[in-house]
């Protein structure tokens, strides 16, 4: 049984409660009874995990630990494929500071940031587990998608930290300060676009 989640249209059918984000392929959405009806969920330290593929499953049985997070992080709004748009992204008090290094516009969620990474760190394990045990191809390339987006996932965020706090910083302040911060940041966009 191969399955990779369910299709925009069932997902549209569900309330967000009825959803969650597959613990190994971070960025694939998984109705929750589409994957309980196809077995394809597991429980851990107390905690439900919804997972989009046959692949995942085995993923997750060879290590839970590597996937699952204390607080349930599958289940948890913020961490679906709309987590970009719910994470609180307000940008900490004005310092009135010239430079924005003082105060990262990432900081309010640093500790956010750094579960995905560490998710995001246990996914290439988990691609390079794929390749030493000689798995299917397909299944490596959907794994390796799965970890390109969710690495472009966190760079979008930066971004969008960066953009509502330096940016926006520099720009009250005026000057070639601000023409720079908006070079860097032109340069940075490019850069995502083009990887």
């Amino acid at each position: 049984m191969r399955w990779h989640g369910p299709s925009p249209a069932d997902v549209a059918q569900v309330s967000t409660a009825d959803v969650a984000e597959c613990p190994v392929m971070i960025g694939t959405t998984v109705v929750k009874a589409q994957a309980e009806e196809a077995g394809l969920y597991r429980d851990y330290h107390g905690q439900r995990y919804w997972l989009c593929c046959d692949t995942c499953s085995a993923l997750f049985d060879a290590n839970p630990a590597e996937y699952a997070s204390p607080s349930g992080a599958a289940t948890r709004p913020e961490l679906t494929t709309t987590e970009d748009t719910t994470m609180d992204l307000t940008p900490p008090p004005d310092t009135s500071t010239d430079e924005c290094h003082t105060t990262h516009g990432y900081i309010t969620d640093k500790d956010r940031y750094l579960a995905r990474l560490k998710r995001i760190e246990g996914q290439a394990r988990g691609i390079q587990r794929m390749v030493d045990e000689e798995q299917y191809c397909i299944d490596i390339l959907t794994q390796i998608s799965a970890l390109t987006s969710a690495l472009r996932n966190v760079g979008l965020g930066l971004l969008d930290d960066h953009l509502k706090h330096c940016v926006v910083d520099a720009a009250k302040h005026g000057g070639e300060a601000a023409d720079a911060k908006i070079k860097e940041a032109t340069d940075a966009i490019a850069r995502l676009v083009r990887s």
